[in-house]
């Protein structure tokens, strides 16, 4: 007598299902466990990316003031003042040209792999201490989906774009 094999329906070939209830053992959940506590190398860190457009403008008809854009000034504050608090291990700061938010400058965006991606826009070079509290933030976040009542006060409402990981 053969097993019968329960199938699925959803495709033109028959793959076997398989009923059986998928559980770790306790011991491997608790090693788990321990390994999340853990502080793993610097060299291990998920890099969590933190790019400023240095090219934002300050508006349309004052584009530099002494000669520098809005960008450029809102990269060298937070440089500033990560020189007395520096930032998170597991964040890298890229000062990059462009990114497509130019119809409310400033921008500034948040990357790292298996996390969402968040792009701020209309911030200003006095937004640069409550960028690195987010910035913090995201690099404590296990998905990089920040809630809405965890951004600073000022920053509210300046999330232009919450872009889910890619699913492999």
């Amino acid at each position: 007598m053969q097993k019968q094999i329960k199938t699925s329906r959803s495709s033109s070939r028959r793959k076997p299902i398989d009923n059986k209830p998928k559980t770790k053992s306790k011991k491997r959940q608790s090693d788990n466990q321990a390994k999340s506590r853990t502080k793993m190398p610097s060299s291990q860190l998920v890099r969590n990316i933190m790019y400023v457009c240095r090219s934002c403008v300050w508006s349309e008809t004052n584009r530099e003031i002494n000669g520098m854009r809005q960008g450029a000034v809102l990269l060298e504050r937070i440089k500033d003042i990560t020189k007395t608090n520096s930032l998170p291990e597991a964040i890298d700061l890229r000062g990059v040209f462009c990114l497509n938010g130019c119809l409310s400058p400033c921008n500034i965006s948040f990357r790292a792999k298996d996390k969402y991606t968040i792009r701020f826009s209309g911030l200003s070079p006095n937004d640069a201490a409550n960028i690195l509290i987010v910035a913090k933030l995201y690099s404590d976040s296990s998905n990089g989906n920040l809630k809405e009542e965890d951004i600073p006060k000022q920053l509210k409402g300046k999330i232009s774009v919450r872009t889910p990981p890619l699913r492999h």
